[in-house]
């Protein structure tokens, strides 16, 4: 999981890295792990006897339709490695309420584009419960150490959140910037969450008369749009004008 390429905060290392389908490879890594025993259905065992196993979980909601098939490929690859994984498709809001419980082994979400890093870190650090799916009980004890579910993160972790108090607290750009990498940088070696695809760049329809439309709009939950394209001055070109080239036409 990394920043898109259209941020200035991408790294094509940290894109890529682990990404490649290497079934050889993968099963060296889980023999070194000390899984090198198997049951009779080919399943890893555990050093105490038991299945290497995980339930992945995913919700099915309208909006994300497809993911439960996407999970479903998911799980049937680590079962080609000898890892018991099976698939749990429930309600969204189900789902919600186990992330934030920390009650799961893993599950499929959305991961920030990354275009907007210092808005929206929670992917990288642990500083949401339920958008750091890979560590709530960290971001819990970030937010409040006096919580029950808060588990006190490892020291890079730690780290993290040190670095990013001090980015919010500077008004020095490059500075924040070369904070924000730090912590990208621990998030790349630590290597938090699995990303599997990135999402598409999205694309609107502009009536040929609607004019002063931006060519480009950044879209998401912290960016609300398309309110920051000052759609105030959005207009409709008086009749009998026809179209016009060129980039006023925001297409």
């Amino acid at each position: 999981m990394a920043p898109r390429p259209e941020s200035p905060f991408y790294n094509d290392h940290m894109a890529r890295q682990y990404t490649a389908y290497d079934v050889e490879r993968a099963n060296q890594h889980l023999d070194k792990a000390g899984c090198t025993l198997r049951d009779l259905s080919g399943f890893r065992l555990r050093p105490d006897g038991r299945r290497v196993a995980l339930v992945i979980e995913v919700a099915d909601t309208p909006v994300q339709s497809a993911w439960p098939a996407v999970a479903e490929r998911v799980c049937a690859a680590w079962r080609d490695v000898g890892v018991e994984a099976s698939l749990r498709v429930q309600d969204a809001d189900a789902l919600f309420w186990r992330r934030l419980s920390n009650a799961f082994d893993a599950v499929v979400c959305e991961g920030g584009s990354g275009v907007a890093v210092q808005v929206e870190p929670a992917y990288y650090l642990p500083a949401s419960p339920l958008r750091s799916s890979f560590a709530p009980g960290w971001a819990y004890w970030y937010l409040a150490p006096s919580h029950p579910l808060a588990e006190e993160p490892p020291a890079p972790a730690r780290l993290q959140l040190a670095l990013y108090e001090k980015a919010k607290a500077t008004t020095d750009e490059p500075e924040r910037i070369r904070l924000m990498n730090q912590i990208l940088t621990i998030c790349q070696n630590e290597f938090y969450g699995i990303g599997i695809c990135r999402a598409r760049q999205g694309r609107a329809v502009i009536h040929r008369d609607f004019r002063n439309v931006p060519a480009l709009m950044s879209c998401g939950w912290e960016f609300p749009d398309p309110a920051p394209g000052n759609s105030c001055q959005f207009y409709l070109a008086p009749a009998g004008r026809g179209a016009v080239a060129g980039p006023d036409r925001g297409e």
